[in-house]
């Protein structure tokens, strides 16, 4: 079993385009799971940035209690605080969670933090005054067609429900066909240039001594992969820590050398200049 989260990194600020590098997922380790995060709404205002917020309220809330129930209570606590003190005409949040826990057996978790949106529920248009927890454990597969914000089209969500429905799937075929949701969302009228087709993905095998594994997906060549961000809340030697936001750059005295580019066919010239066919270049790891 795997879970699988995708996410654009498209960030906007009052409809404008600010960044399409964003990242707007991480994933955390705690005593009792291995969970990924992506928020969608308000990524940034005037001081306040809600990637670096949620990574600091993850950190604190593993101080008081490093079990995943108790710190989604507190970050539905602290963001009911925090929002209120936010003078702002559109202050929509949600914290999606998807992952696994451990308690003796292997659970899987589906939660959600939001002051506008649910499972199985049309979102708000506007934000309520507290925010809410929405916490199933071995839940449905799909909570909604607007998981990560994008509205996915009803043909494709019908897509991922049906590869959701055969177990023998791998977990690169779901990815492929999220992205391929994302942008296909991201070139609709009604996305209003707030979802972008850069994207970051990542598979949680339910095993959890096996690595996460993450994705990132580019529509151009590029010498810059990024990476994702991670919160580490077991304790221990090392505490309470994140990372975030990791990516690796090459850097060439003659020419870039690129990490990324979208996916080719086999035979297509490959996307780094080296007049190979993408099979036998960058495609020999999957682009």
């Amino acid at each position: 079993m795997h879970a699988v989260v995708i996410s654009d990194r498209r960030l906007t600020v009052n409809g404008k385009l600010l960044d399409d590098e964003s990242g707007k997922m991480f994933t955390l380790t705690c005593l009792d799971a291995r969970v990924a995060f992506a928020y969608t709404g308000l990524a940034a205002a005037r001081e306040f940035e809600t990637r670096p917020w949620l990574l600091k309220t993850m950190m604190d809330a593993a101080t008081h209690d490093p079990h995943l129930r108790p710190m989604l209570d507190y970050l539905r606590t602290i963001a009911t605080a925090t929002f209120a003190d936010l003078r702002l005409p559109d202050k929509r949040l949600s914290v999606m969670c998807v992952g696994y826990r451990y308690d003796g057996q292997i659970n899987e978790i589906m939660a959600m933090v939001s002051n506008y949106d649910g499972f199985g529920r049309s979102p708000r248009s506007v934000a309520a005054s507290e925010f809410a927890l929405e916490y199933s454990v071995d839940g449905p597969s799909i909570a909604a067609g607007n998981v990560l914000g994008a509205e996915i089209a009803a043909d494709d969500l019908e897509s991922l429900q049906e590869l959701l429905r055969s177990e023998q799937v791998p977990a690169s075929a779901l990815v492929g066909k999220g992205v391929e949701a994302i942008r296909s969302a991201a070139d609709r009228l009604s996305s209003r240039g707030q979802i972008g087709k850069q994207c970051l993905s990542v598979v949680l095998p339910s095993d959890a001594s096996r690595p996460a594994s993450p994705g990132y997906h580019s529509e151009a060549a590029s010498n810059v992969m990024h990476g994702l961000a991670h919160v580490e809340a077991r304790g221990g030697p090392q505490k309470v820590f994140s990372i975030d936001s990791p990516q690796l750059e090459t850097h060439s005295d003659e020419r870039p050398i690129p990490l990324a580019g979208p996916q080719l066919r086999p035979t297509a010239p490959c996307w780094c200049g080296s007049r190979e066919q993408f099979r036998n270049c960058h495609g020999r790891s999957g682009g």
